[in-house]
């Protein structure tokens, strides 16, 4: 009878704890991999480099972290191995929510991959034309793999790929405030392996779409030949200044296929605006000394959709002959309606100067574009 309660004990534990585990919440796991481009061709008797975005969701974080990239043939042998640690933060990821599960974060990390001429050869020599990058992504609780798809071909017949796609105006910004009908123009910048003809379209969505769901409109196909496998810029048409209120533009690739699709966002002033009710600043104080750390700060208005900070001479500053130029501010940032703090960037400190003083003052502006609060005029100066 011993032995037989022994056993009997033993299942009545092994239960308990079944139980107790199918009441447990499901450990967080990494999800839904993306790479991009999932597939490419490299050519043989050269060196190969690919700029790689790998994509994935977290529910755990704090952050996702791959230790090195393994370049492996259709049997699994590895042939090469990056030591290149990539990692990005994933901090809002892992929340507990009410339904018991945890909140979820896209992350992305980008990587400018390497592989020597020397490993593809030996690759084709050992009868592997199609090999396999592959990189494990770790957050606090799971591992995921994901991989990149090669073909060696022949050194003049690697196939035509865009590797990267950015936007910027000619600033180097990604959002401008202009003045109605100022010239204005974004430029392209691109990364491609192998050879071809890029197709694609300069796209705009206007203020009457673009605060929200963008409606774009074409303006004008791009049709360009590419050749040798590394970089090139080209500008956009001129941009539409005459309408005030948001705009969004896009270059959008139809060939080769591309994933991904950078948005730039500009915004032209109203020439005149309604009565506006007051935006409260938060700082820096009246006069304060304005320098590369100094936060600009402001409590939000209901309704709004962007905000517009905006530096100016100081009122008096100007000759008759000055007064049209003077109402433009000398710098400006455009932020975005969950955005209460600002700092000025590289290209707004390239129009003040140190010792000058100044103004400033936070314009909110709504859904149509027009001005909906506008704040006090506060004075400040630059350090000497």
């Amino acid at each position: 009878m011993r032995p037989r309660r022994f056993w009997l004990r033993g299942l009545l534990w092994s239960l308990s704890w079944l139980v107790l585990a199918a009441c447990r919440p499901a450990l967080a796991l990494l999800s839904e991999p993306l790479v991009s481009p999932p597939r490419s061709a490299v050519a043989l008797n050269r060196a190969a480099r690919l700029t790689v975005r790998w994509q994935m969701v977290t529910d755990a974080g704090p952050e996702v972290r791959s230790m090195a990239g393994e370049l492996r043939d259709a049997a699994g042998n590895l042939l090469y191995r990056v030591e290149r640690v990539l990692s990005r933060p994933a901090p809002d990821a892992g929340i507990p929510l009410p339904d018991g599960s945890s909140s979820r974060q896209t992350v992305r990390l980008n990587e400018s991959l390497g592989i020597p001429a020397g490993v593809l050869a030996r690759a084709l020599n050992q009868g592997s034309t199609r090999l396999f990058y592959v990189r494990a992504f770790a957050d606090a609780n799971s591992t995921l793999s994901s991989q990149l798809v090669l073909d060696i071909t022949g050194a003049g017949g690697a196939g035509f790929s865009i590797g990267y796609l950015g936007l910027r105006f000619d600033d180097d910004s990604v959002r401008r405030l202009v003045q109605p009908d100022s010239p204005l123009r974004a430029r392209a910048r691109v990364r491609f392996a192998g050879s071809g003809q890029l197709q694609g379209v300069w796209e705009i969505a206007d203020p009457a779409s673009a605060s929200g769901t963008p409606v774009y409109r074409p303006l004008r196909l791009v049709r360009k030949p590419l050749f040798g496998g590394e970089a090139v810029e080209f500008d956009s048409p001129p941009l539409p200044t005459a309408r005030a209120g948001p705009y969004r533009l896009r270059l959008r690739v139809t060939a080769p296929a591309l994933d991904d699709v950078p948005v730039l966002q500009y915004y032209v002033s109203p020439a005149t605006g309604r009565g506006a009710q007051p935006v409260e600043l938060l700082g820096p104080a009246p006069g304060a000394r304005l320098g590369p750390e100094t936060r600009f700060g402001w409590r939000p208005v209901p309704g709004a959709r962007a905000y517009r900070l905006e530096i100016h001479a100081p009122a008096g500053s100007t000759g008759p002959a000055e007064a049209e130029q003077a109402r433009a501010p000398l710098a400006g940032v455009l932020l975005g309606a969950d955005e209460q703090q600002a700092r000025l960037g590289a290209l707004a400190w390239d129009h003040v100067r140190a010792g000058g003083r100044y103004r400033w003052r936070v314009v909110a502006i709504d859904a149509q574009g027009e001005r909906l609060g506008v704040s006090e005029w506060h004075p400040l100066g630059t350090r000497e």
